[in-house]
């Protein structure tokens, strides 16, 4: 009898499982049917095969409906699931760990260990250690060790060694061996050697031996033996012989 009550217990939960399996193993895997052998029809309350199946077992009209441990699980980027959406790892959704992480070779996210990082190469984010260095070879970042350096062959740098060194064969640059250097034969930098010196022949500079000198054949200069010398057929300088 003993043997016989147990097999008659064991009878319908064998036809459940026949029929409807899928709600068994998955009630098995939560715990409902481990060890409920005492009230065999707790699944069929919960899946109720007649009128509404919550996990697609039998009845007329039934309706399949995913349970929320599978619509939702973690691990899922389209459900809204946060331990994949916005896990660390993934760049594209404001992950931390890799979008400003520093270091990661990605300046175009405020990473400081690589955009404005000493030493990269690259002087268009304020790199100190290349933009502005000195002996980088780049005068355009202030750099003292080219761009103003003495003897660099660059005078547009305030560079004393050529710019105004003297000598250069540059007068434009206040150059004291050309510029203004005595007989250098130019007469616009108040050259003494040339432009007053007497008997260049030039009298536009005041030069005594030729513009004033007596019996040059000039006398717009005061010229005494030609402008009023006597007999020289000219009235115009109270010549005696003439205008008399």
């Amino acid at each position: 009898m003993r043997l016989s009550a147990r097999f008659i217990a064991l009878i319908p939960l064998a036809i459940l499982a026949v029929a409807s399996p899928t709600p068994v193993r998955r009630y098995a895997k939560r715990g409902a049917l481990e060890t409920n052998l005492i009230n065999p029809f707790a699944v069929k309350l919960e899946t109720n095969p007649v009128g509404y199946s919550s996990y697609g077992g039998g009845g007329t009209g039934a309706k399949k409906r995913e349970p929320e441990s599978e619509y939702a699980k973690r691990g899922d980027p389209d459900d809204g699931d946060v331990a994949k959406a916005a896990k660390r790892g993934d760049p594209d959704d404001g992950d931390v760990a890799v979008a400003a992480k520093r270091g990661d070779g990605d300046d175009d996210d405020g990473d400081v260990a690589k955009a404005a990082k000493r030493g990269d190469g690259d002087d268009d984010d304020g790199d100190v250690a290349k933009a502005a260095k000195r002996g980088d070879g780049d005068d355009d970042d202030g750099d003292v060790a080219k761009a103003a350096k003495r003897g660099d062959g660059d005078d547009d740098d305030g560079d004393v060694a050529k710019a105004a060194k003297r000598g250069d064969g540059d007068d434009d640059d206040g150059d004291v061996a050309k510029a203004a250097k005595r007989g250098d034969g130019d007469d616009d930098d108040g050259d003494v050697a040339k432009a007053a010196k007497r008997g260049d022949g030039d009298d536009d500079d005041g030069d005594v031996a030729k513009a004033a000198k007596r019996g040059d054949g000039d006398d717009d200069d005061g010229d005494v033996a030609k402008a009023a010398k006597r007999g020289d057929g000219d009235d115009d300088d109270g010549d005696v012989a003439k205008a008399a």
